[in-house]
């Protein structure tokens, strides 16, 4: 279940999205105006908001802008108006507000719709951030793993000289030789403390050996679950048919297959590329991934409705990606009868080289 905030005034049309959102197990919370809205927002973190814009008190732009300054910008708020003039779509979508519909002009199934692909790039980018945060503490767990090479160093090797200095003493003399019990414990005590200090240091070194073996991100998969979750609902206002394929090449063995880890720059790169074929000229997009011996290939498999255009608008981007960052190349084929455009792009992957 997941929780979806209502902001609405007018008490039938609320009451009709209540019932729709929540017949789909959805948990709806319902605010009347903006004030009773900025409440709840303070007592839970809600996956949706769904927000009229014509609003006693606050508005709904300004509740908006609440949540995204005060409370969460990754929070997807859609608006559902029939006041477009209060806050026109146009400026509404570029102040990072999920959707924008107008009161009488969708289904409930397309209420569902847009509310499901808000819930999933939600839960995309809190994934996303588990693995920003994943990285951060296991790159703590290298530094205490690191330290700990240093720790076993100094005290391994004064440990191995006392460890045999003992075993010496204790090959020449006999028990029966020594002269009183309290020798007979020291020397067992010294021992155990030896070996509980051997322990201390075996699984310091341990720990660091383990975090080295970490899969660190954000990988190629998880940033395109990103991209496709969030241009999901773009595609839709353009009428694209977007979706994605993973494709694995088996001429490698799995151990050179793998999906690195990767720059806040290949991020941008992949990010952008999508948003730019986001266009009236796309009819359809298939993005799809294949691991490489030494790079990812990334494409976005395109049917065009014009193809020179497609090349124009493409081909400067190409070389621009290229500038951005050392570690992709990217290559443009077009197929003019079938209008296929295929840009490819290869990432070089870090870990082949681990």
């Amino acid at each position: 279940m997941y929780d979806v905030l209502i902001v609405e005034d007018e008490p039938q049309f609320r009451k009709f999205l209540h019932n729709v959102l929540s017949s789909k197990g959805f948990r709806v919370r319902e605010a009347k105006n903006g004030e009773e809205a900025l409440a709840f927002l303070n007592e839970n973190n809600y996956k949706v908001v769904i927000n009229d814009l014509r609003l006693p008190g606050l508005s709904g732009r300004d509740i908006t802008k609440f949540i995204h300054s005060r409370i969460d910008p990754e929070i997807p708020v859609i608006i559902i108006t029939g006041y477009e003039e209060e806050w026109p779509k146009v400026e509404a979508t570029s102040e990072h507000v999920f959707y924008y519909m107008r009161k009488g002009e969708f289904t409930p199934d397309e209420l569902i719709k847009v509310v499901k692909n808000a819930v999933s790039y939600r839960k995309t980018i809190e994934k996303h951030m588990k693995n920003i945060k994943d990285t951060v503490e296991i790159g703590k767990l290298e530094a205490t793993g690191k330290l700990a090479i240093g720790i076993a160093h100094e005290i391994n090797n004064p440990l191995q000289g006392i460890f045999s200095t003992i075993h010496r003493y204790l090959d020449q003399i006999s028990y029966e030789h020594l002269n009183t019990r309290e020798i007979k414990e020291d020397f067992k005590f010294i021992l155990k403390a030896i070996n509980r200090i051997k322990n201390v240091t075996e699984n310091l070194l341990r720990l660091y050996r383990s975090s080295k073996n970490i899969k660190r991100g954000p990988t190629t998969q998880s940033i395109l679950d990103y991209i496709i979750s969030f241009c999901r609902p773009i595609a839709h206002e353009y009428k694209i048919d977007i979706k994605s394929t993973i494709e694995n090449t088996q001429s490698f063995n799995a151990k050179s297959q793998s999906d690195g880890i990767y720059s806040p720059e290949i991020f941008e790169i992949l990010f952008h590329t999508a948003l730019n074929l986001m266009s009236e000229n796309v009819s359809s997009i298939t993005i799809g991934k294949k691991l490489l011996e030494k790079e990812v290939e990334v494409d976005f498999t395109c049917t065009v409705k014009n193809i020179t255009k497609a090349r124009e608008e493409l081909m400067p981007w190409i070389e621009l990606a290229g500038k951005i960052s050392k570690d992709i190349r990217a290559s443009l084929s077009i197929n003019n009868n079938d209008r296929l455009v295929v840009l490819k792009i290869f990432i070089a992957n870090f870990e082949s080289s681990l």
